[in-house]
């Protein structure tokens, strides 16, 4: 069977032959294309320009693996049907050998002569106008192109960063922990900094010239004139797509290191022109070494808030000596919130360490009844006189988990860690040290440790005594929040068995649910098909006001009898108690990008706390995001019909 005619191609055949040289080749495009089913990737496309009229034809674009032949002889044409053009050229020039061959049957017959060379300066001029026009000005500049930046010294830098992220320092140092360079820098504005990550937003190092910069920074009063002035460096990981085109060029074609797939190390000065501003030399090696450093530094090396450390750079070896501030003067505090900043609230274990003081000024004094425990508090002023310590090892370690509360950063973590060289099983500690620990594995991990604590220090009585109102004992806290975190970790894991076991077991020690624990079952018993067990949960909480068992009581009656009496009215009333939660289940508003950690019933951040838990039950459940949609709109219609016919209105 003949084959069919390429149309285009026999008119390239039949166009006049003009003394032109061509350049062709495959190019990468400057812009990254972001795609869920795929990694990103920057898709290649034929180029071919008219060295004598400057016009360009382009081809289709290609995957990595795709033959590039048929797209190549497609820019070709297409430059050729270029009105300014309308010709076939005399030479074609391109870099590919293989890309000759694969021209060569179809151009040769065309009377075209096929070249191979290393310089095809209109194709790079194409392409370096390309990378202005879609990356822009910081796309197309490298971070690495400062005075004396060679790519041997861009692989020690990446080396460094490897080995920091493989540390994860993050989990030991919070971003209030100023640390100083106590020895030479190429540049004041790198003689501060702190570590980024723990936070789960953006890992790497922040440099500021003064601990006062770092303050001014974290103030609402003061941050955004501090900022416009400000030249900030920062060493951080990016994805791939996140890079000035010739910086992920420089690490594909060197083969540079990298932690992982998604840790490329930049380090640039941040201007408040918004462009970032490359590093010389001397500064990128003196990062590369404070990050080795940072690296190889120990818990022990950082609660003793001064250390140096010996470690090889690029520039051969060198002495980094750092210091946290905050645990050689630990008298000086976080800067007051300034106006209209929210005062944070006093950890309510504090509260719980001074019940504990009461319970036994009460029982030394043998108190009886109300009247006397009250006449007694009324003559203390509210404060009790200084008592003597428990002399034990967990009273000790008690006191100093109590100063652990009122701490902040590095000092809170070595305040803890203290009471757990005191005594190991000091629950609470364990637990403090839970609640800063970003990683999810670790974390679980000490919530474990907590809770294992907390069994031996109990032991088994409470366990039999005190079911049905276990919150109640001031002694068994730690064991509630430790056993709640280990739920929490569990199922963030992926173990949702395991952790809906133990959130199960919470409720049955402590049926009055002190700790929220039913807002947090109910949603996950819904989005795992556990419909009874959600049913049995609202059941016990009948009379429970909150938006998250309202809108999941909706839900639930949605499965069972769809768009009915009973699920409309459970809709409405959700509705009445919370009517901010539809704006967010439906999507007309955007859930924020953090979740408030207190809310008021009724409130619009009750309402996101909600709609964050429930989402996921609401999507899985066929059919209930349109009925809410319909809902919301019939509710609407029904809202200004009522406003339209108001008082003084005709009818």
């Amino acid at each position: 069977m003949p084959q069919p005619i390429d149309l285009d191609l026999e008119r390239f055949r039949r166009l006049p032959a003009r003394e032109d040289v061509w350049q062709l080749a495959v190019v990468r495009m400057p812009q990254w294309v972001v795609e869920e089913e795929r990694p990103p990737f920057r898709p290649l496309v034929p180029l071919c320009c008219s060295v004598e009229a400057g016009r360009l034809g382009m081809g289709g674009m290609l995957d990595s693996d795709e033959p590039a032949g048929g797209a190549a002889l497609s820019a070709i044409i297409e430059l050729a049907k270029v009105r300014d053009v309308q010709c076939r050229p005399t030479r074609v020039e391109v870099r590919d050998a293989g890309l000759v061959e694969a021209l060569r049957p179809v151009l040769g017959e065309a009377g075209v002569e096929l070249a191979v060379t290393e310089r095809l300066e209109a194709i790079d001029e194409v392409l370096a106008e390309m990378t202005r026009r879609f990356a822009g000005p910081a796309g197309a500049t490298s971070l690495f192109s400062g005075p004396g930046v060679t790519v041997e010294r861009v692989r020690a830098f990446a080396e460094a960063a490897v080995s920091f992220h493989r540390a994860a320092p993050w989990n030991q140092l919070t971003d209030e922990d100023l640390l100083r360079v106590d020895t030479p820098v190429p540049d004041e504005d790198l003689r501060c900094l702190t570590v980024l990550g723990g936070a789960g937003v953006e890992r790497g190092l922040g440099f500021y010239r003064t601990e006062q910069d770092l303050h001014r920074l974290m103030s609402r009063e003061t941050a955004e004139p501090f900022l416009a002035g400000a030249r900030l460096w920062l060493f951080s990981f990016e994805r791939i797509f996140e890079l000035p085109i010739p910086d992920s060029e420089l690490w594909e074609t060197h083969d540079l290191p990298l932690a992982h797939a998604e840790a490329y190390p930049t380090l640039m000065c941040a201007e408040s022109t918004g462009r970032g501003a490359p590093a010389d030399a001397a500064r990128l090696t003196f990062v590369e070494g404070l990050l080795r450093a940072l690296a190889a530094t120990t818990e022990d090396e950082l609660d003793s808030g001064r250390w140096s450390k010996t470690v090889a750079t690029f520039d051969g070896e060198c002495v980094i000596e750092l210091s946290i501030p905050a645990l050689l003067e630990p008298a000086s505090k976080p800067p007051a919130p300034g106006p209209g900043e929210p005062h944070e609230l006093p950890d309510r274990r504090l509260m719980e360490q001074m019940m504990v003081d009461v319970q036994r000024a009460v029982a030394e004094r043998e108190l009886k009844g109300v009247e006397e425990i009250n006449a007694f508090l009324a003559a203390s002023g509210g404060k009790l006189a200084p008592r003597e310590p428990d002399a034990s090892p967990a009273g000790r370690a008690q006191a100093r988990f109590r100063e652990a509360l009122e701490a902040h950063g590095r000092l809170r973590l070595k305040l803890a860690r203290e009471a757990l060289a005191i005594h190991a099983d000091c629950a609470d500690a364990w637990v403090l040290l839970a609640e800063e620990m970003p990683d999810l594995a670790r974390r679980t991990e000490l919530y474990g440790r907590a809770m294992a604590a907390a069994e031996r220090t109990l032991g088994s009585k409470p366990f039999e005594d005190h079911v049905g109102h276990f919150w109640g004992m001031l002694e068994t806290r730690p064991y509630m929040r430790a056993r709640f975190g280990v739920a929490e970790g569990l199922w963030s894991a992926g173990r949702h068995d395991e952790a809906l076991g133990h959130l199960h077991e919470l409720l049955r020690l402590n049926p009055d649910d002190n700790q929220g624990v039913r807002d947090v079952l109910l949603p996950r018993l819904l989005e795992s098909g556990l419909d009874d067990e959600a049913a049995k949960l609202l059941a016990a909480y009948e009379d429970d006001p909150s938006a998250v068992l309202g809108y999941g009581r909706a839900l639930l009656e949605f499965r069972r009898s769809g768009d009915s009496a009973p699920a409309q009215a459970g809709l409405a009333a959700a509705v009445r108690g919370n009517p901010h939660v539809t704006k967010y289940l439906s999507g007309s508003a955007r859930l924020p990008e953090w979740l408030p950690d207190r809310y008021g019933l009724g409130t619009d951040d009750e309402a996101a706390i909600a709609a964050a838990a429930l989402l996921g039950a609401w999507q899985a459940t066929p059919g209930a995001m349109g009925w809410l949609r319909d809902s919301r709109r019939r509710g609407k219609k029904a809202r200004e019909q009522k406003r339209q016919k108001g008082p003084g209105k005709k009818r």
